[in-house]
């Protein structure tokens, strides 16, 4: 299949990219055997079949894709695809990370079995032994907060050694990942005033809405759920946007300087400085899954729990935009807050 490519944001011309005579034989023609075709070949290829996808990503994610593909063209790039063993690939590993190079070796798989697909190379039913490293065995743990560790996290952005109003942003990222369980980059993102292409928080009805306001939804799409606000959260909420007296106030969940801001290292960090080791555990993840703890602590129902969690693996995915939810929720979320408070007050906090 032929896409259009547009790869100005790649470097031109890698060293890696220039030798590619050995897939062409001397009459002319092709030889598509693995031994004639080189990995540069088949990288080039898998750039230019998904260059829409990758000119579509965030610019972070953008960036760290290309470096990967930059880390597998500098060193399988002038190899042939018959070179791509076991003995290159524990060469390729020496002295790496190994998840990371897990995911490199994959996106290599991926690359040659795109170039097998799309007919630039006959493997003859081969398959390379890519000796990919094994995965982790241990289960991944269910990290969640304590009240009385949130209470902290949050006392310190507050405060903020003396000032205030630089770290202020960080607290009401911890204290809406809490309450409702989203993603950071989604709070992050979030309005108290509905906008285009936004997510926001309708205070007067008490509803949050994970969804950029007319996005349409899609595939994958999973956190897009309308929330019922928990009225704690929502009294926060109404003060942030209306402000200290002579204050002007909030338009964003998480802004600075009137602009919203990702504070993902901000939190990094004040969580190694507050939690110490501990602090290493708790990311910005930890907090959805404090969500999911203190509605279980408070027996909501449930389909409130799965909501919150945007996670509904027996229903079919159209079913993840179900619209508005009954209105007794609020009430079943409140009462749910309210029990987890009270079986967990020895632990302190919020």
């Amino acid at each position: 299949m032929a896409r259009s490519t547009n790869t100005s944001n790649l470097r031109a011309a890698p060293p890696w990219s220039g030798s590619r005579s050995a897939a062409r034989g001397s009459g002319g023609f092709e030889r598509l055997g693995p031994e004639y075709v080189v990995v540069a070949d088949l990288i080039a290829n898998w750039l230019a079949y998904n260059s829409d996808r990758i000119a579509g990503m965030k610019a972070a994610g953008r960036r760290a894709l290309l470096r990967q593909v930059e880390r597998l063209g500098s060193f399988w790039g002038k190899m042939t695809v018959a070179e791509i063993g076991a003995d290159t690939s524990r060469q390729y590993q020496s002295g790496r990370n190994q998840n990371s190079v897990r995911i490199e070796l994959a996106r290599l798989r991926s690359i040659v079995e795109l170039g097998a697909r799309v007919g630039l190379v006959d493997m003859g039913g081969r398959i390379p032994d890519y000796d990919l490293p094994p995965g982790s065995r241990s289960p991944r743990s269910f990290h969640h907060c304590s009240r009385a560790e949130v209470a902290k996290l949050v006392r310190a952005a507050y405060r903020g050694d003396g000032e205030r109003a630089m770290t202020i942003h960080v607290a009401r990222l911890i204290l809406t990942a809490c309450y409702l369980g989203v993603k950071a980059w989604i709070i992050g993102e979030a309005s108290f005033q509905p906008e285009e292409a936004r997510p926001w928080a309708d205070l007067e009805n008490g509803v949050f809405y994970p969804r950029s306001l007319g996005a349409k939804p899609s595939r994958g799409s999973m956190h897009a759920d309308p929330i019922p606000i928990p009225t704690r959260l929502l009294m926060h909420m109404r003060r942030w946007r209306n402000g200290r007296p002579g204050e002007s106030g909030a338009r964003y969940i998480v802004e600075r300087q009137g602009r919203p801001v990702g504070c993902r290292s901000e939190f990094r960090s004040l969580t190694r400085k507050v939690m110490e080791e501990r602090g290493r555990e708790v990311t910005c993840h930890t907090l959805r899954n404090t969500c999911t703890a203190w509605l279980r602590a408070g027996d909501a129902p449930r389909e409130i729990v799965l909501r919150f969690r945007s996670q509904a693996p027996d229903y079919p995915h159209e079913l993840f935009f179900i619209g508005p939810f009954p209105s007794w929720w609020r009430t079943e979320v409140d009462m749910a807050f309210a029990r987890a408070r009270l079986r967990l007050r020895g632990d302190g906090g919020y």
